[in-house]
């Protein structure tokens, strides 16, 4: 019944304003990839299909990665442009930022480039810096027929500053422990997967309490709703 009823919540959940129908939509055309903060722990390159006349961005702004440099290895079908400096852009010119955090793709009618055999796919590094640590990101650009996601949003994971005290009330170690075993209840009975949206936001949700921020805030910044967190917290007792 319980697990009935929660999922009844999440999805009731998309009429109310905080996940309007346009939200939703919005949702499907982004994908979120976890930072890597200081260690490369990709195994496979993220798959992106670039379709013709179409684009897609690669964002970093959430994370706090600042993109140094980009190497693609099959540029005869892809453009390239950031919204600042990056060495080897002709986009770049004399422009005067150096903090970039996009990258936009673009895919354009193939070229013939002497020497550059013709493939359906290119390799896309990305080497960014946050706060001194140098990270690498793979991207695989493929060729497709219709557009898939818009943007990749590469999303860290909030650190505790240990600094900043606690709140007297909320959220207190218990309250995160609730919300914390929630998720993993609710995943373990199918009620979410673990790689869609909703489980990635209320990951974001835990990682803002542990921070030490309260449950409306930090509901707030992670998207979700008042009746999501109920029902989590619920679970999670």
């Amino acid at each position: 019944m319980l697990s009935r009823f929660f999922s009844l919540t999440i999805a009731s959940s998309f009429l109310l304003p905080s996940f309007s129908i346009e939200r939703a939509i919005a949702s499907d055309m982004v994908k979120t990839i976890p930072a890597h903060n200081g260690s490369t722990k990709q195994l496979n390159p993220v798959m992106v299909p670039l379709a013709t006349g179409s684009g897609i961005s690669i964002n970093f702004a959430s994370s706090g990665d600042t993109i140094q440099k980009v190497w693609l290895d099959n540029p005869s079908f892809v453009t390239i442009d950031s919204d600042g400096c990056l060495a080897g852009l002709p986009s770049s010119g004399n422009c005067q930022s150096k903090d970039v955090s996009i990258i936009y793709l673009r895919r354009i009618q193939d070229l013939s480039i002497p020497g550059l055999p013709k493939t359906n796919q290119s390799l896309l590094t990305i080497v960014t810096e946050n706060q001194g640590q140098k990270n690498v990101y793979l991207f695989r650009i493929v060729k497709a027929k219709t557009p898939s996601k818009l943007v990749f949003e590469v999303i860290g994971n909030p650190q505790r500053n240990l600094s900043q005290p606690l709140p007297s009330t909320e959220p207190t170690v218990i309250t995160t422990a609730r919300f914390t075993n929630g998720l993993k209840r609710a995943i373990s009975q199918n009620l979410l997967s673990e790689d869609g949206v909703l489980a990635k936001k209320i990951n974001l949700f835990i990682g803002y309490l542990e921070s030490g921020q309260s449950k409306s805030e930090a509901a707030q910044k992670a998207g979700l709703s008042q009746p999501i967190i109920h029902k989590l917290e619920a679970l999670g007792r």
